[in-house]
């Protein structure tokens, strides 16, 4: 995680608790998503990604929920649904 966070600027990196994901993102530990970034509206959180993830034709996510998995063609994640989750990504 060293390398990771001199990347993102960040002196250390660490896993949120369950009461932070919770109260952040409305999540519960397991279904962690992008998605839930829907309920971050003071964008607390950065949205980082490895830049592997694009060479893929499609992305997949727990939509809220770790008992269902959601996919999306990566122009449609990237073009539509992160715009339209309000953060700006940063690719590492």
């Amino acid at each position: 995680t060293s390398d990771v966070s001199k990347r993102l600027g960040s002196s250390r990196l660490s896993f949120a608790t369950p009461a932070d994901l919770q109260e952040m993102l409305h999540l519960e530990p397991g279904s962690l998503s992008p998605l839930g970034l829907w309920f971050d509206g003071e964008q607390r959180i950065r949205l980082a990604f490895d830049k592997a993830v694009q060479r893929e034709g499609r992305i997949a996510f727990h939509p809220g929920d770790n008992t269902a998995t959601v996919l999306f063609e990566q122009r449609v994640f990237w073009g539509q649904v992160v715009p339209a989750l309000g953060h700006e990504v940063m690719f590492i």
